[in-house]
């Protein structure tokens, strides 16, 4: 099983406990996290990554390394926006695009890979593109966001969660990269 994808369930079952009623104080979260930490050491590390995705220890990192070699074979890497679901830590974006014989995944099924540091985006000609950024994006990620809003033809919705909130912004048509990417690095301190 994806470590990603168990954080994954973590937080939706903390947002759903949250949403009627439950808090953090009421245990029923460290129930559940003490059980996955008997039976899956690694999590707890995973649990402990922070925004920049920082950790004091690479515990599960060639689990999640293996994790996303597969999905990588499964489905496929593309040039093309147009196909593109995610860009991975590597920089390499993931083809969603349907061809005979190759697996079917849903966003729903891939959300394991957006804890890991992949930023899901989502190209449409007509609506515009959504970028959700959950992590602070590497030095891989950066030139391909870059490329990905020069070939934007429209409306860029960008979310990213960095140390201090959320950024959340929509770009209108003909706004040049190098002014989203600044905001984005100045969102995770990289830019003053």
């Amino acid at each position: 099983m994806p470590y990603g994808f168990v954080i994954s369930e973590l937080e939706r079952l903390a947002t759903h406990l949250e949403s009627i009623g439950h808090t953090r104080e009421a245990h029923t979260l460290d129930i559940v996290a003490n059980s996955i930490d008997k039976m899956l050491p690694e999590v707890n590390a995973l649990l402990k990554k922070d925004v920049d995705g920082t950790t004091g220890d690479d515990v599960g990192a060639t689990s999640n390394t293996r994790d996303i070699n597969k999905i990588v074979r499964d489905l496929g890497v593309t040039e093309d926006i147009r196909n593109a679901g995610y860009i991975l830590p590597t920089g390499q974006m993931l083809d969603l695009s349907p061809r005979p014989g190759k697996p079917v995944h849903t966003r729903e099924t891939l959300d394991w890979l957006v804890p890991l540091g992949a930023i899901e985006i989502t190209y449409d000609p007509v609506e515009g593109t959504r970028v959700m950024i959950r992590r602070k994006p590497n030095k891989e990620q950066y030139p391909v966001l870059e490329h990905l809003f020069e070939k934007t033809r429209g409306l860029i919705n960008m979310n990213a969660a960095h140390p201090r909130g959320l950024l959340a912004r929509e770009y209108p048509q003909g706004t040049k990269p190098s002014a989203i990417l600044n905001d984005l690095k100045r969102a995770y301190g990289d830019l003053t």
